[in-house]
């Protein structure tokens, strides 16, 4: 997978969760992290300092079909007492358990977006307020064309068609499936 590593920080509602067109996933998982040596003391500082960089950061799958972007992480719990070295790693490594929330999104699937922008070619929308689809007004649309129906502030239910990664920013192009 590519990773791409975004500044902007997402955002979701936890009410989202459940669903389906959420594209948000739970994963209950185990990593390690490697804390500075100068959080053997305060181990929930290098914790913190460990993972947020890893929070928006953008994962695309090698054929292009799938991405995913790390929301947030919750209810962390460390597994074991002490920090491990390991020989190829310069700083400890702690074991973690906790929930995992991504945004995924695959090509064909349905996302609930919100209307940031209507023009008469182009809709531009938030998907979790912090993530871009946009909507552009194809030449076979004509005047069916469901944009013409939408409102800033509105919910739409999207059909992904692609998406790519600007400047560690996950962009997708979508179609309209309808006005919610």
């Amino acid at each position: 997978m590519k990773k791409y590593s975004s500044k902007r920080i997402p955002s979701y509602n936890p009410e989202c969760i459940d669903d389906p067109n959420s594209g948000l996933v739970v994963k209950r998982l185990s990593k390690k992290i490697a804390i500075h040596p100068k959080h053997l003391q305060n181990v929930k500082e290098g914790l913190r300092e460990s993972l947020e960089p890893l929070i928006g950061m953008v994962d695309i799958a090698e054929n292009g079909e799938e991405a995913s972007v790390l929301m947030s992480i919750q209810n962390i719990k460390i597994l074991g007492g002490n920090a491990d070295c390991v020989d190829e790693e310069r700083f400890p490594v702690i074991t973690i358990e906790g929930n995992f929330i991504y945004f995924q999104v695959r090509v064909g699937s349905f996302l609930r977006a919100k209307v940031a922008h209507a023009s008469d070619s182009f809709i531009g929308c938030l998907i979790h307020d912090s993530i871009n689809a946009a909507i552009p007004k194809s030449k076979k649309d004509g005047e069916n064309w469901l944009g013409h129906q939408v409102a800033e502030g509105q919910d739409v239910l999207i059909k992904v068609r692609r998406f790519e990664c600007f400047h560690n920013t996950l962009a997708i192009r979508a179609r309209i499936k309808e006005v919610l």
